[in-house]
């Protein structure tokens, strides 16, 4: 069997900052490494390309502004009669 490749530390904080697991725990207590190109398939899966430096700047960027990027949430729900806060993003 081929020795796995683990992901560069890029890659690991990328993955954390999408919520992508790089670990696993086996059945048998064993803490299991995610190989470094499945991390690469499930981010590229999420529109995360990890293969160039662009593409590294561009997914660093969508982390640290994407969510001022939206105007409004897609959905609010609420109850009649409470108050509900959302967040508002003004361009």
């Amino acid at each position: 069997m081929a020795e796995k490749v683990l992901p560069s530390q890029d890659v690991l904080d990328l993955a954390k900052a999408f919520r992508v697991a790089t670990e696993y725990t086996d059945d048998t207590g064993t803490v299991i490494k995610v190989s470094g190109a499945t991390v690469e398939k499930v981010l590229a899966a999420l529109g995360v390309d990890v293969k160039t430096p662009e593409g590294l700047a561009s997914a660093w960027d969508r982390v640290s502004n994407g969510p001022w990027r939206k105007v409004l949430p897609s959905v609010v729900v609420s109850t009649q009669g409470i108050e509900k806060l959302f967040p508002v993003h003004v361009p």
